[in-house]
């Protein structure tokens, strides 16, 4: 699947058929989940806008979303005014201007990534010799055995995301292609209620910052396509297809507080 997102520098497009009458079901359709189709049409929309970087398009769908949350958006209208509202907010040079002015944290952003590295590494043995080889790339030699002794180097992850974007050939077309598929497998957004819907946004996010990491120090080994797919699919089997971990960790963010959109511009930001 890793191969298939890379050779799609397009982008993925999508195709609707109706079905068949025949094939027609009395399904009870929830009010919230009314208009769930058109609501995840629009935030892959904001997740393909490649005039923004795809950090920007992520912090930007959490923007929209935060504004979807604190409305009724089963009654009539709200949703056509939230989407045409979205649809500005999209195409609006203002915008773009105050995202490109948010301002970064990428100590925040590794110590963050690096927890999520320990909690994966104690969780999912299957994934242990990579998840080593990440921990020692963010250590570089520092002693395994304390790892609250493990200082940022800021240079060092600046040198590998160098590695990194010469392999990507400096676009963002595959880890796009990964949130866009991400989204689908995951049925983004959850709009059951504003709570799950603001927790489906916050467990992307988070995936997203921690691919970023994960492929960064990858590099540190090997900078090649075969290395970022393994790396990428070793750490997704213990996040990605572990839903009771990955809400396991989500409870915890949320309990401690750093579950906020500023939270969220930080673990993108990286």
């Amino acid at each position: 699947m890793l191969a298939l997102l890379w050779d799609l520098p397009q982008g993925i497009d999508f195709w609707e058929e109706p079905l068949p009458k025949r094939d027609w079901k009395n399904v009870e359709v929830y009010p919230r989940w009314r208009r769930f189709a058109e609501i995840r049409s629009f935030c892959i929309d904001v997740l393909q806008e490649r005039t923004l970087p795809l950090a920007h398009r992520l912090l930007l769908l959490g923007l929209l979303l935060q504004r979807l949350k604190g409305t009724e958006w089963a009654e009539p209208g709200v949703v056509d005014e939230w989407l045409a509202w979205g649809e500005s907010q999209l195409r609006s040079p203002a915008t773009a201007a105050a995202l490109g002015q948010l301002p970064k944290n990428r100590e925040s952003f590794l110590s963050s990534n690096f927890q999520m590295l320990m909690e994966l590494y104690k969780a999912h043995a299957a994934g242990a010799a990579v998840y080593q080889e990440l921990f020692s790339a963010f250590t570089a030699g520092a002693d395994r055995a304390d790892p609250g002794m493990a200082s940022v180097d800021l240079l060092r992850y600046q040198a590998l995301e160098g590695q990194l974007e010469e392999l990507l050939g400096h676009t963002e077309h595959f880890f796009e292609n990964l949130m866009v598929m991400t989204a689908f497998y995951l049925s983004f957004p959850d709009v059951d209620n504003p709570g799950d819907l603001w927790k489906s946004y916050v467990d992307l996010c988070c995936m997203y910052s921690f691919w970023r990491f994960a492929a960064v120090y990858g590099c540190a080994q090997e900078s090649s396509r075969e290395r970022l797919f393994h790396v990428l699919g070793t750490v997704n089997r213990g996040l990605l297809h572990d839903s009771r971990t990955r809400r396991r960790l989500l409870d915890e963010l949320i309990e401690g507080n750093s579950a906020s959109l500023a939270h969220m511009a930080i673990l993108l930001g990286g």
